[in-house]
């Protein structure tokens, strides 16, 4: 266990057949892996040597956490808090007015949650379907001809993912509650893979050539 703000972490050791260190963060949790024969003492040294980045990671994770619906009055929808109001009817979740509108013959908010997030996930596609036919013209513009498909999915670890084989990017749900530009980066930057598939140099000036504001977009997820 270490401790970082006060806070005490659980702290997971693997030995594993290597040579480096390497540590994530999984469900809260610091996870080393290190090599079989490495002392304890210097597992927790190269983790003191990374508080600062764990320390914005578990920051990161919070501010995620606190965006996601829980059943209150308010959505957070493409960066605006927005009011959520329910009321009795036939099932259905409208966006009017600024205002998310729900009907349901239940009172059980908690069990409308899949259902609102769902509905919602369609104005998520429709959006990233409009940023995507905004820069096809950079496909175009290197030879790329095809138009690729778009998948909206609960993601972990990852903001969107591009399949060039099969010609379809993936966006990650939680990207609804964040700001439009934000949806428009990962657009671009999925995108940009069927012109580059790595992140080489070559890839992010293709992608701040087609987006300036890219690098300040990607700043808000961290």
């Amino acid at each position: 266990m270490i401790e970082i703000d006060g806070k005490r972490i659980e702290v997971d050791i693997i030995h594993k057949d290597m040579l480096n260190m390497y540590l994530r963060i999984k469900e809260g949790r610091i996870v080393v892996t290190c090599p079989y024969l490495m002392p304890e003492y210097k597992v927790y040294q190269f983790i003191n040597s990374r508080k600062d980045w764990i320390r914005n990671h578990l920051q990161r994770m919070e501010r995620k956490k606190s965006y996601i619906y829980d059943g209150g009055d308010e959505f957070r929808l493409f960066g605006d808090n927005h009011p959520i109001l329910f009321q009795s009817g036939n099932k259905s979740c409208n966006l009017i007015n600024g205002k998310i509108i729900v009907s349901s013959r239940t009172d059980d908010r908690q069990k409308l949650i899949p259902f609102i997030y769902q509905n919602l996930n369609c104005l998520l596609y429709q959006k990233g379907l409009f940023m995507m036919e905004k820069h096809l013209q950079m496909l175009r513009d290197y030879g790329y001809n095809q138009t690729p498909s778009i998948e909206i999915k609960k993601l972990k670890g990852k903001w969107g993912l591009c399949y060039t084989r099969e010609n379809r990017i993936v966006l990650s749900s939680y990207l609804i509650h964040y700001p439009m530009i934000v949806l428009e980066a990962i657009v671009v930057h999925e995108l940009a893979h069927f012109i580059v598939n790595n992140h080489s140099k070559r890839f992010y000036a293709v992608v701040r050539n087609e987006l300036a504001e890219y690098d300040n977009a990607i700043k808000m997820l961290k």
